[in-house]
């Protein structure tokens, strides 16, 4: 039975140091489709992922290329009946993931990724597997001027973070520390678990750390896991300072997709990333 999904889209901009690595992964993406070779696997830091491609088309002219990054489940559901019944979830010798859709754009340097629990560093780690270059980034796509205003303050009065439902590569990379790791199986288990923190300098003159501190507002900008992410502060010349919202600042959009399968079908993703792709150009193509 179809039934209508909100999917969320976010954008990327692929970021490299060597400016041939964008005709490199349209290269490789075309012979990989051209040669029927549509799947396979590679590793990241903490586990493998297998990659699915499913279709090279044109936006505006260009080519761009449909596929899924698809990670096994940490942890199975149990199959049960309407009568109590209890088993193992029927496989057929193949494994519960989790897909991932990407939308690769090498001419715009984008990608578009949408539906699954695969984040930023797995979508990096692929992209740099397929292009042989570790100069790749993501960066993810703002519509304001927001976040390069708070690179530029040097006094930081306070930091405040909410996260929900974080992902698994949150899980997996951030929380590995001896006194997370207890509490990154819990955020991993329970759904819609939220946390908030906030750190300031309460009445204290001065600033926390800048460096530090624009280190890890980088790094979780990235890894897009924080619901709202609200830095107060200032430069040197300014009177006050000034709360700003990064994740607001970020690009966003949700498209309702009439979804027929248990899962995102790779046409029903297809449709989310067009709607998302056109409806955004002015924040998308560059002149």
């Amino acid at each position: 039975m179809t039934e209508k999904k909100r999917i969320n889209v976010n954008f990327f901009n692929i970021e490299s140091q060597e400016d041939g690595v964008f005709m490199t992964l349209s290269e490789k993406l075309s012979t990989l489709f051209d040669s029927g070779m549509d799947y396979g696997f590679f590793e990241t830091k903490s586990r493998e992922i297998m990659f699915k491609l499913f279709e090279s088309f044109e936006v505006n002219g260009f080519p761009a290329y449909l596929f899924g990054l698809i990670k096994e489940k940490s942890s199975w559901p149990v199959w049960y009946d309407r009568n109590g019944e209890l088993s193992e979830v029927p496989l057929n010798s193949g494994t519960l993931g989790d897909i991932t859709y990407g939308l690769a754009l090498p001419q715009d340097r984008l990608l578009l990724t949408a539906s699954g629990t695969a984040g930023k560093g797995a979508f990096t780690e692929f992209l740099r597997w397929l292009a042989d270059e570790n100069t790749i980034v993501l960066d993810p796509v703002f519509i304001s001027d927001a976040y390069n205003k708070i690179q530029n303050w040097e006094v930081f009065r306070k930091f405040e973070i909410s996260v929900e439902a974080p992902t698994a590569d949150f899980v997996d990379t951030v929380l590995t520390s001896e006194s997370g790791r207890e509490l990154g199986s819990i955020m991993g288990t329970l759904e819609g678990l939220k946390m908030d923190i906030t750190v300031s300098m309460g009445n204290t003159k001065g600033s926390m750390s800048a460096p530090q501190l624009k280190a890890l507002l980088g790094g979780i900008i990235s890894d897009n896991y924080a619901r709202k992410l609200t830095i107060t502060g200032k430069g040197f010349e300014d009177e006050a300072s000034e709360s700003i919202d990064v994740m607001s600042a970020k690009l966003k959009y949700s498209a309702d997709v009439a979804v027929s399968k248990t899962y995102l079908s790779p046409d029903e993703a297809r449709t989310a990333f067009l709607e998302g792709y056109y409806n955004n150009q002015q924040y998308l193509v560059k002149d």
